[in-house]
């Protein structure tokens, strides 16, 4: 090949090798973590359910229990600083994103527990609100 070539090639690739390089960090979108899918874990020390907190909801944010039965919230912080307060069932708990604490729900009474964020978390705070229904 003469030089001529080889000195208008290699700029050239290069360039290419940049722009292919661009074009995949920039096609791969940032995306805020999506929470999973609520679980429910039983067993012969009761049920576990899963409880998601993100920006700015509870998932599931209806739970529906029967008095007497044995269960766990299991908090997961999904998405930024919250926190599951349950005024009529006695549970305060904050969390940070990625954290996660098991709490007994006690289910000796029937009623609905309304649940909210307990940590003032941004502009959609108010809409952080949830429903234990104990029948």
């Amino acid at each position: 090949m003469n030089s001529e070539l080889k000195q208008a090639i290699l700029p050239l690739s290069v360039i290419g090798i940049v722009a292919a390089v661009f074009v995949l960090l920039t096609s791969q979108k940032s995306q805020a973590p999506t929470p999973h899918v609520p679980t429910v874990n039983e067993d012969s020390a009761g049920r576990t359910i899963m409880l998601h907190t993100s920006n700015w909801k509870f998932s599931p944010n209806t739970i529906k229990l029967k008095k007497g039965e044995n269960v766990s919230l299991h908090l997961m912080g999904i998405q930024g600083n919250h926190g599951v307060s349950i005024p009529g069932l006695g549970v305060n708990q904050k969390m940070g994103q990625g954290d996660s604490s098991l709490v007994k729900i006690p289910t000796d009474k029937t009623g609905t527990y309304p649940f909210h964020c307990n940590v003032s978390c941004g502009p959609g705070h108010a809409d952080m609100e949830g429903t234990i229904i104990i029948e």
